[in-house]
């Protein structure tokens, strides 16, 4: 297996198999942990593993994926998950844990007619599941990838796990929970008044009809058994006498024919040593047979013809039975049947106060109010400082006078941002080393939320990420106003920003270089390094500046074979490395000068990763 490069994080993408996908006839990679740079040249299908990836984490299929000629194809990645207590969690809960635990493989089959069939760790599962599943996995930033930041609950996760309020998070959960249940218990009993009352007087007559009865049942068990016996006396009686005249009364019976016998062999021991152990086994059956006699003597004593009591037995019985018969349960659960329906009395009459349900209702909904509060204070506070460091990452990202914002919109409400922090500066145009300055303060926008708002299982307010990509233009939300390019910056810069809350180990960066080069692409290295020693980072790049940064490089390219076109991916030692760098910085062409330069910025990259 190849060595892993550095990295803190062992966690991520372990190994990816393609077989028969695309222009992908075989392919087997492994990748270890840190950054690494996915390049090649222009249309040689550098997407093609994250196309991949896509589809594993539950993406949509068509039959184009296939390679022509083939049935099917198939897709396998192979996940490390030690130490991702979440996803561990998840596939316990799921019953797909790995029984040898540490691994998580993903398998995806898609046939020529578009059917498909997904795997985890051996179990089929739904693509539902996969999606669910892949969301903790893989993180993918690009115009053509699933783009998780898009999405309302991922922005509220981002900027709830920045400022760690996990805590308050599950509170306001669990109170939001007991409200809606107290709120629909009061709704109910208001709209079913006339049903209650005739409940309750179904439920009152058949509590009195089972209190009457006085049924346990354990005394089920006695009564049959009494009344089997009763009813049998006359027959047991003459059992027990006869029983004794054959042991012990009869002047044949056992034993005065076992002490004969005795009188014998006490006689032959004391001539013949060896009929003395016939006689121990003699006397040991006429002490048995003597307290069986006892025993008879005493169980017919206390067997009695009574048929008066028969006849209270056999009413007792009738009783039961017919109760059981009424509610038709076995005779033996009526004491079970009878304290369930007196709890439905009890939570019923309960249920039918309307002021104890309303007083109930009011003080969950205090309680909700209350823990909604906090979190949207926190939320509040955080929000500035999150939208304030976005925007500083932005300026150096060539977006400079660019601005984000977390904005808090009051669920069921509109959103009106709240003045800016003290000491914020307005929104002006900015460019060049002011840009950063000028954009500070202008982070986060939030909202003061009303008492009365409608409110959720995750707070008071939605968490919506604003952004102004250019000086001047009043920001909108993220996802309408920025291009694939741009967003994946945007990404870039908040994965930064936040990446000790980031639950994701594996961060994909597609498109995040373009429209930008020179300086700018030296610094969006360095910030893919960075994010390496936290995550698995990986970036399809076409910029040598950005590639130079990764701690390893697979490189992309096509070439015909028997008349198809086939693409090959490898990953890079240092002297292909260097050859790699090199085209990228010059073409076609790769000269002496342009050698240097992929040296000097190998060598350069190597230097500021030892130093960080």
């Amino acid at each position: 297996m190849a060595a892993r490069p550095h990295g803190n994080r062992v966690g991520g993408l372990r190994a990816l198999a393609i077989r028969d996908f695309v222009i992908v006839d075989r392919l087997e990679l492994e990748f270890g942990a840190g950054f690494s740079a996915l390049t090649g040249e222009t249309g040689a299908g550098k997407s093609i593993l994250i196309d991949a990836l896509g589809l594993l984490l539950g993406g949509r299929a068509d039959p184009g994926v296939v390679r022509p000629g083939r049935d099917r194809a198939e897709l396998s990645a192979e996940f490390d998950i030690d130490g991702e207590a979440g996803i561990a969690q998840w596939l316990q809960a799921h019953e797909l844990s790995d029984p040898d635990g540490g691994a998580c493989l993903l398998r995806r089959s898609i046939d020529a007619g578009g059917r498909s069939r997904a795997f985890i760790n051996g179990h089929g599962v739904t693509l539902g599941q996969l999606r669910e599943l892949g969301e903790q996995l893989v993180d993918i930033h690009g115009q053509h990838s699933h783009q998780s930041l898009a999405r309302p609950a991922e922005q509220r996760a981002i900027l709830d796990g920045f400022g760690g309020h996990q805590e308050l998070v599950a509170r306001v959960a669990t109170a939001w929970q007991a409200w809606q249940a107290a709120r629909r218990a009061r709704q109910d009993a208001e709209r079913g008044q006339a049903e209650l009352s005739q409940r309750r007087e179904e439920l009152e007559w058949q509590t009195a009809q089972l209190s009457a009865l006085a049924f346990e049942a354990d005394e089920w068990e006695a009564v049959n058994q009494e009344h089997a016996r009763l009813g049998n006396a006359a027959a047991l009686i003459e059992s027990a006498e006869f029983a004794l005249a054959a042991l012990g009364d009869g002047e044949q019976s056992a034993l005065v024919q076992v002490s004969a016998v005795l009188a014998r062999l006490r006689d032959s021991a004391s001539v013949d040593r060896d009929a003395e152990a016939v006689l121990e086994l003699m006397a040991g059956a006429d002490a048995q047979l003597k307290e069986a006699v006892r025993e008879l003597r005493h169980y017919r004593d206390r067997l009695d013809i009574d048929p008066a009591r028969l006849r209270e037995l056999d009413a007792r019985i009738d009783a039961v039975q017919g109760a059981a018969r009424k509610f038709r349960v076995p005779p033996a659960e009526l004491g079970v049947l009878q304290r369930r329906l007196e709890d439905e009395l009890r939570q019923l009459d309960r249920n039918a106060d309307p002021r104890a349900l309303a007083a109930a209702e009011a003080s969950a909904r205090t309680a909700y109010k209350e823990a909604a509060a906090l979190l949207t204070r926190a939320r509040q506070r955080v929000a500035t400082r999150l939208g304030t460091a976005v925007t500083e990452g932005m300026q150096t990202l060539a977006m400079a006078g660019g601005r984000f914002e977390v904005v808090l919109q009051a669920v069921g409400g509109g959103a009106t941002p709240s003045p800016a922090p003290e000491g914020a500066t307005a929104a002006t145009p900015a460019r060049g080393k002011g840009a950063a300055a000028a954009a500070k303060g202008q982070g986060a926008a939030s909202v003061a939320v009303s008492a009365e708002a409608a409110g959720s299982a995750h707070g008071d307010e939605a968490v919506e990420f604003r952004v102004s990509a250019n000086p001047g233009m009043p920001p909108a939300p993220l996802a309408s106003v920025a291009s694939g390019g741009e967003l994946s910056r945007i990404s870039l810069a908040l994965r930064k920003v936040t990446s000790a809350a980031t639950r994701v180990p594996l961060l994909v960066f597609d498109e995040v270089d373009a429209g930008i080069g020179g300086g700018v692409a030296e610094i969006v290295g360095r910030l893919l390094r960075e994010l390496g020693r936290t995550h698995q980072v990986m970036c399809v790049t076409h910029l040598p500046q950005v590639a130079a940064s990764a701690a390893c490089q697979y490189q992309v390219a096509k070439r015909v074979a028997d008349g198809q076109t086939v693409s090959r991916v490898e990953r890079l030692d240092d002297a292909a490395r260097l050859d790699e760098i090199a085209r990228m910085l010059g073409g076609v062409r790769i000269t002496a000068t342009t050698r240097q330069h992929a040296d000097e910025l190998l060598r350069q990259a190597r230097e500021d990763a030892a130093a960080d």
